[in-house]
């Protein structure tokens, strides 16, 4: 949701985005 795009990603781009960034 937008109120948790820190604490949740529920957002595929989010997603996307901390998979990135941990590999």
């Amino acid at each position: 949701g937008l109120g948790g795009l820190l604490t949740y990603p529920d957002s595929p781009l989010m997603v996307w985005a901390l998979a990135r960034l941990a590999s």
